[in-house]
């Protein structure tokens, strides 16, 4: 994320899914879009936690961060 990279992000990110911010649920392309265009911009990353929640064949993944500008 930090280094807005497309490739890795289609690598690890499945097309379907979705991106939840502060305000903002994205799909992948458009999440790449923010980052790509600048409107993502962070100088740091850092994760304080994550949580995997699996329901069938679903799971929900929760990430704790603070995006640094």
């Amino acid at each position: 994320m930090g280094n807005a990279d497309e490739n890795r992000m289609r690598l690890y990110a499945k097309e379907q899914c979705q991106f939840v911010h502060i305000g903002v649920t994205c799909d992948l392309k458009k999440e790449i879009e923010y980052y790509a265009n600048g409107i993502f911009k962070p100088t740091n990353i850092t994760f304080h936690n994550q949580k995997v929640n699996i329901f069938n064949n679903t799971a929900v993944v929760l990430t704790a961060t603070m995006l640094y500008y």
